[in-house]
């Protein structure tokens, strides 16, 4: 099938539903503000695994927008709803790397947060958003995969989190898969021990419990993959991958 059909049958199940406009008289579509990921690779099923990765980090308490596949022609694509959108009207958004672009650690994103006066709450999210990342090798959490969001009254919140994934790539060399925000100067072998210190400098409480969730659930990695319909074989590469970090 062309590009451009599956793009109109997408559009179909996208755009929800024409409405009648009876004082111009004249229809127009109702619809959501969504971003969409094509399944366009025929040898990784990344779209299947972003949505066994977002049903396993909001099984962890991570906060995400709502998420689904959408199916079309045998290939499954990869709908999320946006977060910079409200009433129709655009929040106004920065990323990590928009706020401070020298920030290279998640030490300075903690820092951003406390300047931002983010709440507690919202600081255990990062804490969360930090962890798995790590032991669910989301490697790409670079500084534009976080951000902020500003209200009309100048109060700054954090952002649902996003583009969470399985992102390493198994044929590579070790060094290319490295976390891309450090953890105190380190971007790979990171242990319990850093995180439990960041937790003590941000006042995270109940960290230790925090960490064993998120282990949990990535340790179920399998059960997500097989409620979105990934292969065996990739279920099995990629908790191979993710035992070392479980166990």
């Amino acid at each position: 099938m062309e590009d451009k059909t599956v793009k109109i049958k997408l559009w179909e199940q996208i755009v929800g539903y024409l409405t009648w406009d009876n004082r111009n008289k004249r229809s127009h579509f109702k619809f959501d503000k969504d971003i969409i990921k094509f399944n366009e690779c025929d040898d990784f099923p990344s779209t299947l695994v972003e949505m066994a990765y977002y049903k396993m980090a909001t099984s962890a308490d991570i906060k995400m927008m709502n998420s689904k596949l959408i199916e079309v022609e045998g290939r499954k694509h990869f709908l999320t709803e946006r977060f910079d959108r409200l009433n129709g009207e655009k929040l106004h958004v920065q990323t990590l790397a928009g706020i401070s672009e020298l920030a290279d650690s998640y030490d300075d994103m903690f820092t951003i947060a406390r300047r931002l006066h983010l709440s507690q709450a919202e600081k255990e999210q990062l804490f969360r958003q930090m962890v798995f990342n790590v032991l669910a090798k989301n490697v790409d959490d670079h500084t534009k995969n976080f951000s902020f969001i500003m209200d009309r009254k100048g109060k700054w919140s954090l952002a649902p989190a996003y583009d969470i994934t399985f992102a390493v790539d198994l044929s590579a060399p070790r060094y290319a898969n490295r976390q891309s925000l450090n953890i105190l100067g380190k971007n790979e072998n990171i242990t319990e021990a850093d995180f439990l210190k960041i937790a003590e400098t941000e006042n995270i409480k109940s960290a230790e419990k925090i960490i064993a969730d998120i282990r949990y659930n990535i340790a179920n990695f399998g059960t997500f993959a097989k409620q979105v319909g990934i292969s065996d074989n990739w279920t099995r590469k990629i908790e191979e991958a993710l035992r070392p970090q479980v166990s």
